[in-house]
């Protein structure tokens, strides 16, 4: 194994902002939940960030990641169009109405990086270490500009790409190969650093070189359970020799 290649997922391993979307996950399916439950007269059960974020929506695209969670919860509304506004009960409405809760926290509580991790990449891309971030965020290029960091990455696949090239979102290994195709490099020397499970199991379906676990307060168990090769709370814990990744 020869690693020349890192591919980073950016909520979790570079950037805060998985807080900042838990909480608009919590906001938006909490008031859906809400309407829900007084139609049909039932019990208002909440969203749980610590649980149904890790496990239905992070890294997940994000119209898949509503059909995942409302699937979990045995609720079914229509798929609706690209065409619908933020106020229709769809899956794409939904999905409008999540952005502009997101872009309004972004906003006002900013972005926050991992900044030991940042300064681990930029020691390693000046040893050769080729960089890019894959996100299924269609807000990955703002975010990066926001944080300063976007100049930091060889290539950068987010959401936009995915929707343009047809690409399958996590846990398909599609993002990652279609990075490692712009960056001309194969999957066996690439490494890829995930916080989300739907991640690491891209990596290992795509035959990635090396899954670095990025863990939270959350998903330990998960990112054991997909087969991350090691698990750790930054990059900045692992050395890059030029060759591998090793715990300091």
């Amino acid at each position: 194994m020869h690693i020349t290649t890192l591919l980073c997922d950016l909520d979790g391993v570079l950037t805060r902002t998985a807080k900042l979307h838990a909480k608009t996950w919590k906001i938006l399916f909490d008031e859906f939940l809400k309407k829900q439950a007084e139609q049909h007269n039932e019990e208002f059960q909440e969203f749980n960030t610590a649980t149904d974020y890790p496990k239905y929506v992070d890294g997940i695209p994000r119209l898949d990641g509503i059909k995942s969670f409302l699937k979990s919860r045995n609720i079914s509304i229509p798929e609706g169009t690209s065409d619908d506004p933020n106020t229709s009960i769809t899956v794409n409405g939904l999905g409008k109405q999540k952005n502009l809760i997101f872009h309004k926290l972004l906003k006002t509580e900013g972005v926050e990086t991992f900044s030991s991790s940042i300064e681990a990449l930029k020691a390693w891309r000046k040893s050769g270490l080729k960089l890019a971030v894959v996100s299924s965020s269609k807000n990955c290029k703002q975010i990066l500009e926001a944080s300063g960091i976007v100049n930091l990455f060889d290539v950068i696949v987010d959401g936009v790409i995915r929707e343009e090239k047809k690409l399958r979102g996590k846990p398909y290994p599609d993002t990652f190969l279609y990075a490692c195709k712009l960056l001309q490099v194969k999957p066996d020397d690439t490494a890829v650093a995930e916080d989300a499970a739907s991640g690491i199991k891209a990596a290992v379906k795509g035959n990635f070189g090396f899954t670095i676990g990025i863990k939270n307060d959350n998903n330990f168990n998960l990112l054991k359970e997909a087969k991350a090769d090691t698990i750790v709370n930054n990059l900045s814990e692992l050395n890059y020799n030029g060759n591998r990744f090793q715990l300091l």
